[in-house]
């Protein structure tokens, strides 16, 4: 949940964090940081730091192992650069890192999921909003979807994302309007976690999709078996023109076999 991500700092958020070198190094995840961690992968995209404006290196300087760089080398690709000396620790050494072109983010559907209309898979109806949540309930009784924001894993990465389970077969879909989707518009979707790799093999692919102002921008789909992540990396006016847009979101399964399904989209200045 939203709340069990507190002590994180997840792809996409912004401010001032911490972070890891090499990035498997545990210890100092136990420690009680006065910043919040953003986990770093070896697969990590640095443009997904793009909001913070300063992280905290700590680094575990000569242990065994591969990934000894990695998380420095990700904060650089992402425009940090180090501020000041590197104080040292012990073994541990911390190094405050700058993001020289911190940007501004204009949308982020995970936190304005409130301002979103959603849409009954059976019936077309809209859904009705409780809160942040969206309630769809279909007439034939076949279950409920509650759609909300939420913390999963997404290519075995943490990301705060919509959820967006694939239920009755139909296409979920999700649509917001007036959105400014600044210099850049960024989408991130895949399966939770494993959930995809572990489902019966003749079952209906996963397909996700993406408009916007009614026009396709992306459409991805997952075999069954497939896992990670998908991204849409666009300049917002070149291609789409200046706005305010409106995005539409649909995810498609098989309704035999629900799948957890998870996305995000942002937009930056």
């Amino acid at each position: 949940s939203p709340e069990d991500g507190r002590r994180w700092a997840l792809p996409g958020d912004t401010g001032t964090a911490a972070a890891v070198d090499p990035p498997w190094a545990e210890r100092p995840r136990l420690w009680h940081l006065p910043l919040p961690i953003v986990p770093i992968a070896k697969s990590s995209d640095p443009g997904d730091l793009r909001g913070f404006r300063e992280i905290f290196l700590i680094s575990l300087d000569g242990l065994p192992g591969e990934g000894a760089g990695v998380t420095r080398s990700i904060l650089e690709a992402g425009g940090f650069a180090a501020e000041g000396g590197t104080e040292r620790f012990g073994r541990y050494s911390l190094t405050k890192m700058r993001n020289q072109a911190p940007a501004e983010r204009t949308f982020r559907a995970s936190a304005q999921l409130a301002e979103a209309r959603l849409f009954d898979p059976i019936t077309g109806r809209e859904c009705r909003r409780e809160g942040t949540v969206h309630v769809c309930r279909t007439a034939q009784g076949s279950g409920a979807l509650s759609v909300k924001e939420t913390v999963r894993e997404i290519g075995f990465k943490p990301f705060r994302c919509i959820d967006f389970m694939t239920l009755w077969g139909e296409p979920n879909a999700a649509e917001f309007t007036g959105v400014d989707l600044g210099r850049e518009f960024r989408v991130v979707a895949g399966p939770v976690g494993s959930a995809n790799f572990r489902l019966e093999p003749e079952r209906r692919p996963v397909t996700f999709r993406v408009a916007v102002d009614g026009q396709p921008a992306a459409q991805w789909t997952w075999e069954p078996g497939d896992q990670g992540e998908k991204r849409l990396k666009a300049a917002s006016e070149e291609r789409f023109g200046k706005g305010p847009h409106t995005l539409r979101f649909e995810v498609e399964g098989d309704g035999r076999h629900p799948t957890g399904f998870c996305f995000d989209a942002e937009a930056w200045r």
